[in-house]
C-alpha cells in the first residue's frame, strides 16, 4: 500500500474506502465492540472530511451507543464521541440537537472534573454557540 492514501484506498478516488471498509468487516461489533467502534470512528472522520455529514452523524450515533453500553459516561471516548456528534449536528444545522449533546458533555465534565477545568470551559463555550445558533435559526415545520 506504499504511496497510497490509506483513507482513499488508491487511484486518488475519495469515494473508495477499501481499507476502512475492509477493517470494518474484519472486526465484529458483537465480539469486539470497542475495537469495532474504533474502526467506525475512522470511517466517520472520512465521511466528515468528504462532506457526508448525514452518514457521519449515523456512524457517530452508533459509536456513542456502543461506548455508552461498555464505558462509563465520564470516559474520554464517550465524551469525545458525544462531542464530535454534537459538532457534526451543528455542521448540519441541527443546532438544538447539538445543544442537547453539548449539554450532556458539559454536565459530565463538570461532575467529573470541576468547573475550572479547561475542557469544562470549552464545553460551556460549545453549548453557548449551539444555543445561540438555535435561537437564531428559523423554525422549520415538522413533517
Amino acid at each position: 500500500m506504499r504511496g497510497q492514501n490509506p483513507v482513499r484506498g488508491g487511484a486518488g478516488n475519495p469515494a473508495r474506502l477499501c481499507p476502512l471498509s475492509t477493517g470494518a468487516a474484519l472486526v465484529s461489533q458483537e465480539q469486539e465492540p470497542l475495537q469495532w467502534a474504533g474502526v467506525q470512528r475512522d470511517i466517520a472522520i472520512v465521511l466528515m472530511s468528504t462532506g457526508q455529514l448525514s452518514d457521519a452523524e449515523t456512524v457517530w450515533r452508533n459509536i456513542l451507543e456502543i461506548h455508552l453500553r461498555h464505558l462509563k459516561p465520564q470516559h474520554r471516548d464517550v465524551i469525545g464521541a458525544r462531542n464530535v456528534l454534537a459538532s457534526t449536528l451543528s455542521r448540519e444545522g441541527k443546532h438544538a440537537e447539538a445543544a442537547e449533546q453539548y449539554r450532556e458533555v458539559l454536565a459530565v465534565l463538570e461532575r467529573s472534573r470541576g468547573p475550572g477545568d479547561p475542557d469544562v470551559q470549552r464545553a460551556r463555550r460549545n453549548l453557548e454557540r449551539a444555543t445561540k445558533a438555535t435561537a437564531a435559526a428559523p423554525e422549520t415545520p415538522s413533517p
